[in-house]
């Protein structure tokens, strides 16, 4: 199958959220202290009790306090505000990983394919205990991507805790300028097409669009959607990938805050030209963020049939509020749903994170990177594939034999959780 690829995004390392802290910072003043308790007060996503998040404070101080809070909730020093605000398309080192806070363990959402760290070998649900031996305990997202960031042809040493491992290993990596091709597409035999999504940068749904269209003129009458290890990217961008495949003026995604005027819809544009084609949309553990939203507003849509095994889940809006010593608080103020009003976020009363699909298929990280590897290699064949290999990669075979099944664009599942 003759590969065709566009949307280069640059990243070095990709996290959420994916800024960088300096160098640890002194402890912010007791006014600054009182500002931020005040935002949190008014703008968290959910009500607090402002008496104990100011004991809170006054004990252990800001570290104490936001651990009473969900972990994107983060002070930016002055510093931190103004590495947050670097354009992260230029040209930095790093290894081509997202990670998340996951009880006090950051936690690989996802490497990026063909990357140091996915050369290395570090996989989804891989804990990151130690850098450069450094213990990463208490660390916040920012402390890492900053020790991740680094000149090109530089060396970090990662610890990696996963069960593959006996014990904890070490793995160094070189940083490198990490291109990353958000979308790539091939014609498989028997009209089906195969678009894999990476990520969501500015030019993926344009892009996406010219592959659909190359693909439908070379005789395609099903697509597969692979959103597998896709660890998101800009929200509108994976809104606009569903307007593809929608209806007219059909939701999306709401973010909804503490309020009930506080909700923010976003929608579909008009009819997208591909709302008639039968589909289905491959996740995992790695799916995460817009691409969690991208798939749970297909499935609520009846649109697509979704294979695999279930979503990381990663779904909230942060915002950011300026204090007056020239920093800012990041702070949870919405939670992003479904249209169905489905959360993706983890830690939601009675409901795991991540979105379940509809046809689970048992997965590991080790099968999910063999599958990587042989995807690799269809995509960059000339010719297209007679036969999904069943071995190789289970879930895509699975897809094959799915799609095939479908008559028309609307697909009957049983009700999701």
């Amino acid at each position: 199958m003759k590969l065709s690829t566009r949307s280069l995004l640059i990243f070095a390392f990709s996290l959420a959220p994916a800024f960088a802290l300096a160098e640890t910072a002194p402890a912010p003043s007791e006014q600054v202290v009182n500002e931020i308790l005040s935002i949190i007060e008014k703008h968290y996503v959910a009500p607090v009790d402002t008496a104990k998040l100011r004991e809170s404070a006054a004990s252990g101080g800001l570290e104490a306090l936001f651990k009473e809070l969900d972990p994107r909730t983060r002070y930016l020093a002055p510093q931190a505000l103004k590495e947050m605000n670097i354009n992260t398309a230029g040209e930095f080192g790093g290894v081509g990983l997202r990670v998340e806070d996951r009880e006090g363990e950051l936690t690989v959402v996802a490497a990026i394919r063909d990357t140091p760290a996915d050369r290395a070998g570090l996989m989804t649900s891989d804990k990151i205990v130690a850098v450069d031996g450094e213990s990463t305990r208490g660390w916040a997202l920012q402390d890492f991507v900053q020790r991740a960031r680094g000149k090109p042809g530089t060396r970090i040493a990662l610890t990696v805790v996963s069960p593959r491992f006996d014990k904890p290993r070490d793995m160094t990596l070189t940083r490198a300028i990490i291109k990353i091709e958000s979308v790539r597409a091939g014609l498989l035999e028997g009209g089906v097409g195969y678009a894999q999504v990476s990520g969501f940068d500015a030019k993926t749904p344009e892009d996406l669009k010219k592959d659909l269209d190359k693909m439908r003129h070379a005789g395609m009458e099903r697509l597969i959607l692979d959103l597998r290890n896709n660890a998101g990217g800009l929200l509108n961008k994976a809104v606009d990938v569903a307007s593809l495949f929608m209806g007219a003026n059909q939701l999306v995604v709401y973010a909804q805050g503490r309020t009930e005027d506080s909700r923010q819809d976003m929608k579909t544009g008009r009819k997208g030209p591909f709302a008639k084609l039968p589909m289905v949309v491959l996740v995992n553990g790695g799916t995460a963020g817009g691409s969690e939203i991208l798939m749970g507003a297909l499935q609520d849509a009846a649109r697509a049939l979704v294979l695999g095994s279930r979503t990381f889940g990663s779904g909230s809006l942060q915002s950011t509020f300026p204090l007056s010593d020239g920093g800012a608080l990041r702070i949870t103020t919405a939670r992003y749903h479904t249209p169905n009003g489905r959360t993706v976020e983890e830690g939601q009363k009675d409901a795991p994170g991540g979105f379940g699909p509809d046809v689970a298929l048992e997965s590991s990280p080790q099968a999910d990177l063999t599958a990587r590897r042989y995807v690799d290699k269809i995509l960059s064949d000339e010719e297209p594939v007679a036969k999904i290999d069943e071995s190789a990669d289970p879930v895509l075979a699975r897809a094959v034999a799915e799609v095939l099944k479908l008559t028309g664009p609307a697909v009957s599942v049983p009700p999701r959780p």
